[in-house]
């Protein structure tokens, strides 16, 4: 649409305005039967229905015509075209034609993802821009972005749905890169045990390597139907718990570590004796050997066998000079029931402490069916037993706790039987022919 085109127009700074005085009414036709006159429409009235129809096919950047009679119905589908966002787009446009936008309204920004609220009426600021008068609708809050950045997200949970060894991930969060991911623990519902070597793809960000102790897998720690927990530290995606699977371990270079399957009945390494030793119980799973040429004896004093039940040490006497080893009690072929066993040139010795005597279980120390490795409390321990008072009344005393068999052999006659730690044994005895040993049974 457009202005009139016709004889005797005139231009807008001639245009007849509105009276400034009198009281707003609506036209009629009249009415002759009862002298109402009908209304006079003056220009001023058709001046200002056209300034307001032409403002708004302005406002939305057309151009009035008069071959087009739909301009009006056209700006307005342009101008509220946005509404189809329920939150609109911010439009400078708009903004001028209502003269700002009011306080408290929501507008999409430039940015998808961006909303902002308007802190004034008659705003006509730009959101973002510096001094507007806008605010954006998260202020005070943090993105997921921002929270994984600041290791604030944890325990993500997903499910495997790659391949047998190419696991593969979609997380909510949309990190930029694995790396993103620094830190972060997944825990993964694994969807098919590995074989071997194993990848997990996040959100297709590409296949990380997966380690279990700073090694690849070997195959049967991530098993179906299980949860795994992996945890990415820059290079690769370190598993940290798996439910039911295999768990790959360091090698233990202390005996508190737990050890790989491949150094179970290994040793921790060799060291060589160049003189008196004391051992402690770091020395625990170490071969000690003596140098070749050594000829001169000696003396390794060996940890308390006391809370150290199972552990191993052994010695290689590769000398011509004798090796003493010291230690509470030993069980050995060199000595039973003993505090110190000596060990002949080019012989060997395999101890394992049964928390209270070192006993031999190989080598040429090895004392036999009498080994204990795992025995309790002394049961096996044979002891000599020395005699109490004099004359007829000459007794022994069996050692305390648990039960003892005994044997007595005295002036030819012998005799032997069984009694609760700490019994007495009475003779009579002559204490110059009297032999006895006791052995705990229990």
């Amino acid at each position: 649409m457009d202005l009139l085109i016709a004889a005797n127009t005139v231009t807008q700074a001639q245009a007849d305005t509105a009276p400034t005085s009198g009281t707003p009414g609506w036209a009629t036709d009249g009415n002759p039967a009862t002298g109402l006159l009908a209304t006079d429409a003056p220009a001023w009235h058709y001046n200002m229905m056209m300034s307001e129809l032409i403002a708004i096919i302005k406002a939305a950047g057309f151009t009035p015509s008069n071959a087009d009679w739909s301009q009006v119905l056209k700006a307005m589908q342009t101008i509220f075209a946005s509404a189809q966002y329920g939150v609109a787009p911010y439009s400078a446009t708009l903004a001028q034609l209502i003269g700002g936008y009011p306080a408290g309204v929501i507008v999409m920004g430039a940015t998808a993802g961006q909303f902002w609220v308007s802190t004034a009426d008659a705003n006509l600021s730009v959101p973002g821009a510096d001094g507007a008068k806008w605010i954006s609708l998260f202020d005070g809050l943090a993105t997921s972005g921002q929270l994984l950045a600041a290791g604030y997200l944890s325990g993500l949970y997903a499910l495997d749905t790659g391949a047998v060894n190419a696991l593969a991930i979609t997380i909510p969060l949309q990190p930029a890169s694995v790396a993103a991911l620094t830190g972060t623990p997944l825990r993964v519902h694994i969807a098919q045990t590995n074989t071997g070597p194993a990848s997990l793809n996040v959100n297709g960000l590409g296949a990380v390597p997966i380690e279990q102790g700073g090694a690849a897998l070997s195959g049967g720690e991530l098993v179906a139907n299980s949860t795994a927990i992996f945890v990415f530290d820059g290079t690769a995606m370190e598993c940290v718990a798996t439910g039911q699977g295999a768990v790959n371990v360091g090698q233990a270079t202390a005996g508190s570590h737990a050890m790989q399957f491949s150094q179970a009945w290994s040793t921790r390494g060799l060291k060589t004796i160049t003189g008196d030793m004391v051992l402690t119980a770091d020395d625990f799973g170490y071969v000690f050997q003596t140098p070749t040429a050594a000829t001169s004896s000696v003396t390794i004093t060996l940890p308390d066998a006391a809370n150290n039940i199972g552990r191993c040490l052994i010695f290689y006497n590769n000398s011509s000079g004798p090796m003493t080893l010291k230690a509470g009690n030993f069980n050995t072929s060199y000595g039973s029931g003993v505090p110190a066993i000596v060990l002949p040139g080019n012989s060997t010795a395999v101890l394992v402490s049964d928390n209270v005597s070192y006993n031999g279980i190989s080598g040429s120390a090895a004392a036999g069916s009498g080994v204990r490795p795992m025995a309790v409390d002394g049961v096996g321990l044979w002891r000599g037993v020395p005699t109490s008072g004099s004359g007829s009344s000459t007794y022994f005393t069996l050692p305390p706790g648990g039960t003892w068999a005994y044997l007595v052999s005295n002036n030819g006659i012998s005799a032997a039987s069984i009694a609760a730690g700490g019994a007495n044994v009475l003779g009579p005895f002559t204490p110059n022919n009297l032999m006895s040993l006791c052995w705990r049974i229990a």
